[in-house]
């Protein structure tokens, strides 16, 4: 067994590449012409760089953090001289900066990997104290509307390599299972739990932040209670 993305990061960007691009295009919508004036911004599990790239070619100083070595290693290879863009493996649960930011991202069901509540408040305090007074903090969640699908199997094959992807979901634990079996003979497993709005809302309350709107796709689709998955705009409390 190898660790989560030490596999999936090779054919990652042609695989789930899309989600970087879309989000992209949510957030230049939503902030309109306010959106350049968020210099600083942070990518938190930032997988292979895809958003954070973009950012820094519209001339943000980006900096991208990740759990796993593999992953930063393939963002830190799309790195040109004339960007301001710097990667580190670090884990978001020990989220840590030097300077705040304007506005920060964490997409792409990374919160999911965070397997209890008390983990997703701990990572919001650090969020918060990240962020400048009038920061901006931008999430997706999936929900358990989604994982109550995910009883199922099919085999996949992208960017030239052929694997099994294997669903599973336990109500009574709130665990999601994603399993990642390749021809070598190699396997992922992944562990999620999902949140929605109704977990999340009084989390986000309680570690200073407000949301200002909520999305059921990076595609800007409203969000109801039977959304699959939750993409939220928040902002720091306190804010003028």
């Amino acid at each position: 067994m190898v660790s989560p993305y030490e596999g999936l990061s090779q054919i990652y960007d042609k695989g789930w590449g899309f989600f970087g691009q879309s989000y992209f295009r949510l957030v230049k919508e939503l902030f309109r012409e306010s959106f350049f004036s968020h210099r600083r911004i942070l990518d938190v599990a930032c997988g292979t760089g895809i958003l954070a790239l973009k950012l820094a070619q519209q001339g943000f100083s980006v900096v991208g953090i990740d759990n796993s070595p593999q992953m930063i290693a393939l963002a830190q290879a799309k790195v040109k001289p004339e960007l301001s863009l710097f990667f580190k493996v670090q884990d978001m649960k020990e989220l840590n900066t030097k300077e705040p930011f304007d506005l920060i991202f964490c997409t792409f069901d990374s919160i999911n990997y965070l397997l209890s509540e008390g983990d997703v408040a701990h990572f919001l305090a650090r969020v918060n104290s990240a962020l400048k007074s009038s920061g901006f903090f931008m999430f997706d969640s999936v929900t358990e509307v989604l994982c109550n699908k995910h009883y199922r199997e099919h085999r996949r094959k992208v960017g030239g390599v052929r694997f099994l992807e294997k669903f599973g979901y336990y109500p009574r634990r709130k665990i999601a299972i994603t399993t990642f079996q390749f021809e070598d003979g190699s396997e992922e497993i992944h562990l999620q739990k999902p949140y929605g709005l109704r977990e999340l809302a009084p989390l986000l309350y309680n570690s200073g932040f407000i949301i200002c709107d909520k999305f059921s796709s990076p595609e800007g689709e409203s969000y109801r209670s039977g959304s699959e998955r939750l993409v939220c705009i928040t902002r720091k409390k306190g804010r003028l």
